[in-house]
């Protein structure tokens, strides 16, 4: 399968600087109050520029019900899982925009060995189908850096592969569209990186 498949790298600016400091320390101690909360919802937070820019070019909306940032401590690897019930396509996306920073990020993407998902779980109000590490099949890890189109249409995880904090920023538009149109888009208007 070739790499595009899985993520496409963007040729976009950094955009840890215009994530409020406020908004990090929030997430923080969300993570510190709570074991498994793992992201900072932005519905009615300030949304960086760079991202709004990014939307506009392509002709699409942010989702404001699916921007996210996250955070993972050294060496912590997440559980292998869909966000979002791919039967649900109202609260499903098959993609999205990653700016990661600190810390390595290392995407893993797997296939489902069962013809039949797992039973969804309900997650602060957003469907999560977690997968069983014996249930699926490696496809492809890939280490990725700032701005990388992902697809999540796949199980999939991240590990933090470093001693260091890493911190994630995630959109996905409000319209739904495939991944074949959004890489197409990507490129389209030379945002790829090469």
């Amino acid at each position: 399968m070739e790499k595009n498949q899985f993520y496409l790298p963007l040729n976009l600016p950094d955009i840890k600087d215009e994530i409020l400091s406020e908004y990090i320390d929030e997430l923080l101690l969300l993570r510190e109050q709570e074991e498994y909360q793992l992201f900072l919802g932005f519905t009615n937070k300030t949304i960086p520029l760079t991202v709004i820019e990014l939307f506009s070019k392509l002709g699409l909306t942010p989702c404001t019900w699916k921007i996210n940032m996250f955070t993972s401590s050294a060496l912590e690897k997440q559980v292998i899982h869909l966000d979002g019930d791919p039967t649900y396509p109202v609260k499903y996306r098959p993609f999205g925009i990653n700016w990661v920073w600190g810390g390595r990020t290392v995407m893993e993407w797997y296939q489902n060995k069962n013809p039949i998902l797992p039973e969804e779980t309900v997650w602060q109000e957003f469907k999560y189908v977690v997968f069983d590490e014996h249930n699926v099949e490696l496809l492809a890890r890939a280490t990725l850096s700032n701005a990388t189109l992902v697809n999540i249409a796949y199980p999939h995880r991240v590990i933090n592969a470093s001693k260091e904090r890493r911190f994630c920023f995630s959109v996905c538009s409000e319209e739904a569209i495939t991944w074949e149109e959004i890489t197409d888009l990507c490129h389209k208007h030379g945002l790829v990186r090469e």
